[in-house]
């Protein structure tokens, strides 16, 4: 992520690379700032975008490339740092449609430490509607949104409707907005990959527009932590 965007660096969140075990995450891809903002970005430095989940706290964790993309192993390795260090919810707005043991064991173990995993559900809809992981190991095939260890989330339009792109399927637990939302980029990402629009009264910082999958699971990932601090006794479950 890019702790230069201001509802980033308000919150002052900790942050760890996977590849380098050091603090530096920067974002040259643009999807990680975009998917933290809307997350958790700050709701009181008076800029930017308020997130969904308040005054939570942000650990932020490099465990992608800078083509945005991803192997098991490091998947896993953020997953596992994550839990080891504090995080009651995990957002995952990644996705494929293989799975491996080593991706299984993760979502395994912060399962057994009572986290909760939120993942995207995948934006495959007109390309033959995959299964697609890690999403389906939280909210397995045929459980019609019950049970399961996490929340798999597809994406709606502005009116509540199915978007055009999101996956769907009996391993969908909920859907939340995923077309055209609004959000920080990434001051080290590509202005043709990610457009900067202007945000009226705003001052500092760099936003825009992107629609997917990934952008709706970190709306439910916020409101968790918003159910979770309201009521700190629930188990993950009950959350």
């Amino acid at each position: 992520a890019d702790l230069t965007a201001p509802d980033l660096a308000a919150k002052m969140p900790e942050t760890h690379n996977v590849f380098t075990d050091g603090a530096d995450v920067r974002d040259f891809h643009g999807h990680g700032t975009f998917v933290a903002s809307i997350a958790g970005g700050s709701v009181s430095n008076n800029e930017g975008i308020a997130g969904f989940g308040g005054d939570a706290q942000l650990l932020l964790i490099q465990s992608g490339r800078a083509d945005g993309s991803f192997t098991d192993v490091d998947e896993a390795d953020a997953i596992v740092y994550a839990v080891n260090h504090g995080a009651k919810v995990i957002n995952l707005s990644i996705g494929g449609t293989e799975t491996s043991a080593v991706e299984r064991k993760a979502l395994g173990y912060a399962a057994e430490h009572g986290v909760l995993v939120v993942a995207a559900a995948g934006n495959e809809f007109e390309d033959g509607n995959p299964v697609e992981y890690p999403a389906a190991l939280l909210q397995p095939v045929g459980s019609r949104g019950r049970g399961g260890i996490g929340l798999s989330v597809g994406a709606t339009t502005k009116s509540g409707r199915r978007a055009s792109f999101s996956n769907t399927g009996s391993w969908i637990s909920l859907a939340a907005p995923g077309e055209n939302v609004f959000g920080a980029v990434s001051s080290y990402s590509r202005p043709r990959n990610w457009p900067r629009y202007a945000l009226p009264g705003s001052s500092r910082g760099l936003y825009g527009y992107a629609s997917g999958t990934s952008f709706a699971a970190p709306q439910v990932a916020g409101a968790a932590a918003l159910v979770w601090a309201a009521n700190p006794t629930l188990t993950r479950d009950q959350v």
